[in-house]
């Protein structure tokens, strides 16, 4: 059985060593790419599929997300 022991890094060392930051990864779609794989599937003739629809509907949230809130309509007079 064999053992391994940690050495102590001195004391030096450990005031100069920095840790290594790893971004944690954001899985994000952006736009433009949501676009394209609607043209593929557009291209592909698969226009009213399962994935067509959620793809359509993604984007259209996004524009209304961005979109400013409609203003209230002024009462007549």
């Amino acid at each position: 059985m064999q053992r391994f022991a940690c050495k102590p890094i001195p004391r030096l060392q450990q005031e100069n060593t920095m840790g290594i930051v790893i971004p944690f990864p954001a899985k994000q779609v952006m736009d433009d790419e949501l676009a394209i794989q609607l043209w593929e599937l557009v291209m592909a003739g698969d226009i009213g599929s399962p994935e067509y629809r959620r793809l359509d509907a993604e984007i259209n949230r996004r524009r209304a997300a961005r979109a400013p809130a409609a203003s209230v309509a002024m009462p007549a007079r």
